[in-house]
């Protein structure tokens, strides 16, 4: 994989927002993808001028709006916090950067309604550009390779998943758009995204919930025809992983246990009762970081997503090819999905 020195074509970037998640995990990821720091803009005239001298960028902004008008861009990446409710800022700041004719990835979650999605969509197919949200989840490259082996003929079709993840829901009086919602969105989109990356669209859920720490346990029906439990749980041990994610094919299965290590049980012959060694052919295979090398693969940019879906929204830029993950259209299934949270439990919701 070459560093963002050797490649022979870049993209022209502006960066707007350069908060800590910015300068913690976005922002170091450029290093790795085709991407030339143009300019960077934030409110704080201070923080706009450091992050500039930090990662190389030419130029830096406090309005957004002169950085697009100034530059020469190609792409701009948008990193916010909040509104004064919680809400997400991005589809006005998207759908401006859209007008300007230029590509823009944004962080997650996109937004909290399905209007703002379709604002932003059809500000997308106005400008005739590209848009990409920040789901870093369907980039682990785990979750990659779980969906690679999900295709093969063995596996089948999926049947069922399970995803499991830390996140409380909030009671029933604090829906459906409360800032203890939103900050539901902000960690739920995560497992949503994954569920929705591995089975496709969603159509119905149909979820409990309890009341001490807000956990919760969702089923959804997918257009393919599978099902997938999502338990949110908010009740445990704050030191105990926060995800594992099960797929089930057509006889052949697979497991990722927090994130990064992924086993494979391939279709094959039961066992023997004398025995609980399988067949060689049918053996499970794993995979798991080697953390005893200095490696790309072992650098949390690269665990946990943030470098491939830079990378990714980047190629698509330079190849002038619409991103094939993490879509709008990706983004309003899992908007989707999380407004059926916003609804009262134990009744089956149409998504």
């Amino acid at each position: 994989m070459p560093f963002n020195y050797e490649y022979d074509r870049r993209i022209r970037a502006g960066f707007i927002g350069c908060g800590k998640h910015a300068f913690q995990s976005i922002l170091p990821s450029l290093q790795y993808a085709p991407v030339e720091l143009v300019a960077v803009c934030d409110l704080i005239a201070e923080r706009a001028q450091f992050c500039a001298r930090q990662f190389g960028a030419l130029n830096w902004y406090t309005d957004y709006h002169a950085m697009l008008a100034g530059e020469e861009l190609d792409a701009v990446f948008v990193v916010l916090n909040h509104d004064g409710t919680g809400r997400p800022q991005y589809a006005p700041v998207a759908i401006d950067v859209l007008r300007a004719g230029r590509h823009v990835w944004i962080e997650k979650p996109p937004a909290s309604t399905l209007a703002e999605v379709e604002q932003m969509r059809a500000a997308r197919d106005a400008a005739r550009c590209f848009v990409q949200v920040g789901f870093k989840k369907p980039f682990y490259p785990a979750i990659q390779h779980a969906k690679d082996l999900m295709t093969q003929p063995e596996f089948g079709v999926p049947t069922s998943a399970y995803v499991h993840y830390a996140v409380g829901l909030p009671p029933a009086a604090g829906r459906p758009h409360s800032r203890q919602m939103m900050q539901f969105l902000q960690i739920g989109c995560h497992p949503l995204s994954t569920m929705q990356f591995l089975l496709g669209a969603p159509r119905t859920l149909y979820f409990a919930d309890e009341a001490r720490r807000g956990s919760s346990l969702g089923v959804f029906t997918f257009a393919n025809g599978s099902i997938g439990c999502l338990h949110q749980a908010a009740g445990k041990g704050e030191h105990a992983p926060w995800d594992r994610v099960e797929v089930n094919g057509e006889g052949a299965s697979l497991v990722v246990e927090n994130g990064i290590d992924l086993t494979y049980y391939p279709a094959g012959a039961p066992r023997s009762r004398e025995t609980f060694v399988s067949d060689d052919a049918a053996a499970p295979r794993r995979w798991q970081p080697d953390f005893s090398h200095g490696r790309l693969a072992n650098k949390g940019l690269f665990l946990l997503g943030y470098a491939p879906e830079i990378i990714a929204f980047a190629e698509s830029v330079l190849r002038d090819t619409p991103p094939a993950t993490a879509t709008l259209e990706d983004a309003r299934d899992v908007i989707r999905m999380y407004l059926g949270y916003t609804q009262p439990a134990g009744q089956v919701i149409e998504l």
